[in-house]
């Protein structure tokens, strides 16, 4: 594979031979997902290929844009169907009874996204956010609404009977300048029925807490600040397509230090 060609034109290079290219045509001609993987088998690969991936950041990062840019992979939305309007607020600005309105709608949204990373033949999954970033979204990181969402979490995966799909991480960072930007462009700092949204300074402590959550170093992160939202899709997928080193972070695991340290990140 030719990676002067990815970066110039945004293409991969194979080289096949005359007898290659009738295979190579042959499968993406198959009529079944379990077809192809047969025939992955057939061409010597060593198994089916399950690639995962979350992309991660606080609210403004450039999150949705980028998942919405990578549809070249199977890409899964941060929630499916109509998203109660609390979801949009300031944590701190929830009332008890809103907050269980967004737990209500939140938790069984988690496991729905577990499933979706489930599928049992190949591919390469794209989900925007991940299972444990809504510790991010606790009242100034509060260890006893933390360890209250954290054994809630470990309950219903536990119900489900399924373990947390694993994956990759890439973790989307942006400067206060930039984030403030988008945030005049998203909306005012108050919505129409009085409530506040997020402001700059809630969305510097979610990268903040996000970073603490997932153990994400400086390097790790994408800085989105000076980049297109087709710039920063074009790093995730070469980092996909052309980087061996390809590592899943392990979501129960960390959940289950989270609840032992009494919610302490």
């Amino acid at each position: 594979m030719g990676s002067r060609s990815l970066h110039v034109y945004n293409l991969i290079t194979i080289f096949l031979t005359t007898a290659q290219h009738k295979e190579f045509i042959d499968a993406l001609n198959c009529s079944s997902a379990a077809q192809f993987d047969d025939l992955l088998l057939t061409f010597g690969a060593q198994s089916t290929i399950h690639r995962k991936y979350y992309i991660i950041g606080s609210v403004a990062s450039g999150k949705s844009s980028t998942v919405d840019a990578l549809r070249c992979f199977t890409t899964f939305e941060e929630f499916s169907g109509r998203v109660p309007k609390e979801m949009y607020q300031d944590d701190t600005s929830l009332t008890p009874a809103e907050q269980k309105v967004v737990d209500d709608y939140l938790f069984p949204r988690l496991i729905e996204k577990n499933r979706n990373m489930m599928r049992p033949n190949s591919g390469v999954r794209i989900m925007d956010r991940a299972f444990l970033d809504l510790f991010a979204f606790s009242k100034n990181g509060d260890k006893v609404e933390i360890k209250r969402k954290a054994l809630e979490l470990k309950t219903r995966i536990e119900q489900y009977k399924k373990p947390f799909e694993n994956g990759r991480l890439f973790f989307l960072g942006a400067s206060s300048d930039a984030l403030e930007e988008r945030l005049l462009q998203r909306s005012s700092s108050k919505e129409p029925d009085g409530k506040f949204g997020f402001e700059l300074e809630t969305l510097k402590k979610q990268d903040k807490f996000l970073r603490q959550i997932y153990r994400i170093q400086d390097d790790q992160v994408l800085d989105t600040s000076h980049l297109t939202t087709g710039e920063v899709a074009k790093a995730i997928a070469r980092k996909i397509l052309l980087d061996d080193d390809y590592k899943e972070f392990p979501f129960a695991e960390r959940l289950g230090e989270i609840i032992d340290e009494d919610g302490a990140l």
